[in-house]
C-alpha cells in the first residue's frame, strides 16, 4: 500500500491502523519457531536512489556506535559478525552497516524487536514472549531502485543475499576496479547537442551540512522520454562505484583544460519529465534501464564553456556526442536561496558562439525578464530575457518539473530541459539549455 496512506514501518500507524499487519507476523514467527531455533525477520525498505545501495538496520550506525553487549541492537552481536558484516564485501551491491538508515528512530517498526525487549510491549503477547527470549533477529534492508526492479542487478544480487543469510562460506572479495578514478568532487556537465538532439545535464556535489557527496544525471531523449539518475554517498570513493565519476586533468603549458565525465550504472526513464513533482508518481511510470556515458569536455583555462566529445548510450541506444558543453559547478539542480523566482540559460549559437544567460547575477540584474507560463501554472512555454540592447527569446522543447525547499518556509518549481533560442533582430539562432525557479507558497 502507498505509504502517504499507511506506512507500514511506523509503530504508530502499525497499531492503530494496521494491527493485522503484526498479528499476521506473530503467526509466521510461531511457525517458524516451532520447527527452529531462532526466526529470522527481514523487512525490505525502498531506497528511491539509482545505485545498487543496501544500507543494513540494525538499530544503529555500527561504524560510530559502541556496541558494547548489543542489547539496544535487533540482532546479537554473534549474527551480526557471522551474517551481516559479509554483507558489506560483495560485488553485487555496495552496503553499508545503518550508514543512511540505521532503523534506530523510536518509531520505527524494527525498534519492537531490540534484544533488550524493551519496545516489545507493543507486539502481540507471544510474539513479546518470543522477542523477550531473544529468539529473533530482525534486520531492515534499505534497498536502492536497481536491487528491487526486475533486471540483471537484482538477479545478482538476490542469491548472493540468500546465500549469505543461510550463512554459505564466501568467495574472497574483489576489489572495485575504478578506485584510482572516482575523485568525484563539485563538478557539472551541461549540453544539448542538436545533431543527436540529446540533453544531458550532470552533476556531482559535497553537501556542507552532512560532507556527503550527491550525484545526478539527466538525460532529455529525441522521442520526449526523460531519463533520471539520483546517488549518494559519504565518500567520492563510493558515489563512484555506480554513479557519475569526474575527473579534471590541466595542460599546463597549452592553457588548457579538461573535465571528464564517465558512468556505467542504471537510469530511471519516463516517457516525460513532468511526474517528479509527485516522485511516487514518477516511480510508477518509470522503467530501469542500463546506461554508459563517456564524454570529455575541453576548453581554454577559465572558459566554462568548451567542446564536449564521446557518446551516450541508454536501453542499447547509442549517441555520438560533438557539441559545446558548459561546466558551472554547484549549479544543477537549483539550490537558491536568493528568495525570488530566477531564470538561468546556457546557450550555444550555430555561429559556435556560447553564453550563460541569468536573470540575476553578481553583477546584477536583466534589465527585462519575462516568462510565460503553460497550463499548469509553474512551467515555462517562452522565455525572453534582455540584457543591454540584446533581446534573447528562449522556447523550451522539453522539461522536466521537480520540487525544492527554499529556506524553512517556502518551496520552489524548479523547471529545466532543452530549448531553442533566437537574438531579436539578428539571425543569429541556436540550442540552450534552461532553468526556471519559481517559488511557490507553502
Amino acid at each position: 500500500m502507498d505509504r502517504n496512506h499507511i506506512d507500514l514501518n511506523r509503530v504508530d500507524q502499525v497499531t492503530t491502523k494496521a494491527p493485522w499487519f503484526l498479528a499476521r507476523i506473530d503467526i509466521l514467527v510461531d511457525q517458524i519457531l516451532a520447527r527452529h531455533r531462532e526466526a529470522r525477520v527481514v523487512v525490505v525498505h525502498g531506497w528511491n536512489v539509482s545505485q545498487i545501495r543496501c544500507d543494513i538496520g540494525v538499530g544503529a550506525n555500527l561504524e560510530t556506535h559502541q556496541v558494547g553487549s548489543g542489547s539496544d541492537l535487533t540482532v546479537s552481536i554473534d549474527f551480526l559478525v557471522r551474517y551481516l558484516t559479509p554483507l558489506t564485501a560483495i560485488p553485487e551491491a555496495q552496503a553499508t552497516l545503518g550508514d543512511r538508515y540505521p532503523a534506530r528512530h523510536r518509531n520505527n517498526l524494527l525498534q519492537l524487536f531490540r534484544r533488550d525487549g524493551s519496545r516489545s510491549d507493543a507486539l502481540p503477547e507471544r510474539l513479546a514472549g518470543h522477542v523477550r527470549a531473544q529468539r529473533c533477529q530482525a534486520v531492515q534492508l534499505e534497498l536502492g531502485i536497481p536491487l528491487r526492479w526486475p533486471g540483471p542487478r537484482r538477479e545478482a544480487f538476490l542469491p548472493r543475499l540468500c546465500s549469505i543469510l543461510r550463512g554459505d562460506r564466501q568467495p574472497a572479495p574483489t576489489t572495485a576496479s575504478n578506485s584510482d578514478t572516482t575523485t568525484a568532487t563539485t563538478h557539472s556537465l551541461q549540453f544539448f547537442d542538436p545533431a543527436s538532439d540529446v540533453t544531458l545535464l550532470a552533476g556531482v556535489e559535497r553537501l556542507p551540512a552532512t560532507r556527503a557527496f550527491t550525484g545526478r544525471l539527466a538525460i532529455f531523449l529525441p522521442d520526449g522520454r526523460v531519463a533520471l539518475y539520483t546517488g549518494e554517498a559519504r565518500d567520492a570513493r563510493s558515489l563512484g562505484r555506480d554513479g557519475p565519476i569526474f575527473r579534471r586533468i590541466r595542460e599546463i603549458r597549452g592553457g588548457r583544460e579538461s573535465l571528464e565525465l564517465a558512468f556505467d550504472g542504471s537510469m530511471l526513464v519516463t516517457p516525460d519529465g513532468d511526474g517528479y513533482v509527485d516522485l511516487e508518481y514518477a516511480l510508477s511510470r518509470a522503467v530501469l534501464e542500463p546506461a554508459r556515458l563517456q564524454l570529455r569536455l575541453d576548453a581554454a583555462n577559465g572558459q566554462v564553456h568548451g567542446i564536449v566529445r564521446g557518446q551516450v548510450e541508454l536501453g542499447g541506444r547509442r549517441s555520438k556526442i560533438d557539441t559545446t558543453g558548459f561546466t558551472a559547478p554547484g549549479e544543477w539542480g537549483a539550490r537558491h536561496r536568493a528568495g525570488r523566482s530566477q531564470v538561468s540559460v546556457r546557450a550555444r549559437f550555430d555561429d559556435g558562439s556560447a553564453a550563460v544567460l541569468r536573470s540575476r547575477t553578481s553583477a546584477g540584474t536583466a534589465d527585462y525578464v519575462r516568462v510565460e507560463l503553460a497550463d499548469d501554472g509553474y512551467s515555462p512555454e517562452s522565455i525572453t530575457i534582455a540584457i543591454g540592447d540584446q533581446v534573447s527569446h528562449i522556447r523550451p522543447l522539453n522539461r522536466m518539473e521537480i520540487a525544492r525547499p527554499v529556506g524553512a518556509k517556502r518551496r520552489a518549481r524548479v523547471t529545466f530541459g532543452p530549448a531553442t533560442i533566437e537574438i531579436e533582430g539578428t539571425t543569429t539562432h541556436g540550442t540552450a539549455i534552461y532553468e526556471y525557479l519559481r517559488l511557490v507558497d507553502r
